[in-house]
């Protein structure tokens, strides 16, 4: 599920991720939530947690599998 993104990740994509908060994934996980509620929890996030960085072309397919896809390609963080 992806939204409008905010300024961190709009400067990267056209999405961004929509995120459930640590405290809602029992009830969002529970079959009998209402779909309503469901709704409620989640969200788009403001610039806050978020972090970026260089990838290799490799890991922008989805074709690619594996922990090395993990790996900085730079030693810098995008920020």
């Amino acid at each position: 599920m992806t939204t409008t993104p905010n300024r961190f990740v709009g400067k990267i994509h056209e999405r961004q991720p929509e995120i459930i908060d640590r405290k809602d994934y029992a009830q969002w996980l529970d079959p009998k939530t209402p779909t309503d509620e469901i709704t409620d929890m989640v969200k788009a996030i403001d610039d806050g947690p978020l972090e970026a960085w260089p990838v290799s072309d490799t890991a922008k397919s989805s074709e690619s599998k594996g922990e090395h896809l993990l790996r900085f390609l730079a030693d810098s963080r995008a920020r």
